[in-house]
């Protein structure tokens, strides 16, 4: 097998564990840790309403550890 066709195989292989997990959290209801960022932000940009009473109850947000974030953390 060529070089080639070794990378076609894993990525082959690789979407398909990548769809399958995809599926696990869909018909688990689940959110994994990215998720849960995006989500959030999506909630907030959305949401008027909600973004509101989070700006009211949160007037400072300390983060730890900056230089191991990434933009949407």
């Amino acid at each position: 097998m060529t070089g080639d066709a070794k990378f076609n195989s894993l990525a082959k292989k690789e979407r398909a564990l990548a769809h399958e997990y995809q599926t696990f959290l869909a018909v688990n209801q689940a959110l994994d840790f990215n998720d849960l960022l995006t989500t959030t932000v999506k909630i907030l940009e959305q949401f008027p309403l909600v973004r509101a009473e989070y700006q009211k109850k949160f007037t400072h947000v300390l983060v730890d550890e900056f230089q191991d974030v990434n933009d949407i953390q």
